[in-house]
């Protein structure tokens, strides 16, 4: 499930220099996560994993912690096989 944590760890800390945060860390609650961040992520994912992610899916309960973001982007990998 979080075969895509590693990556999503090393995007997130491209931008986020200053805060420490572990798998779990509600990203959105912390602020560690805005908006901006949010579309510079998903331009990064889709990018390193040709991928598209609808616009509808982004949404602040998918980009919650790096856990459930791999879930995420397990799920967009199920969908388009």
């Amino acid at each position: 499930m979080l075969k895509y944590a590693g990556v999503v760890r090393e995007i997130l800390e491209e931008v986020i220099m200053y805060e420490e945060f572990e798998d779990d860390t509600d990203l959105i609650r912390e602020e560690i996560l805005d908006s901006l961040t949010i579309v510079y992520l998903v331009v990064q994912l889709e990018e390193r994993f040709h991928i598209t992610i609808d616009e509808k899916l982004v949404v602040p309960e998918n980009f919650n912690s790096i856990r459930t973001i791999s879930a995420f982007l397990d799920q967009i990998e199920k969908n388009s096989l």
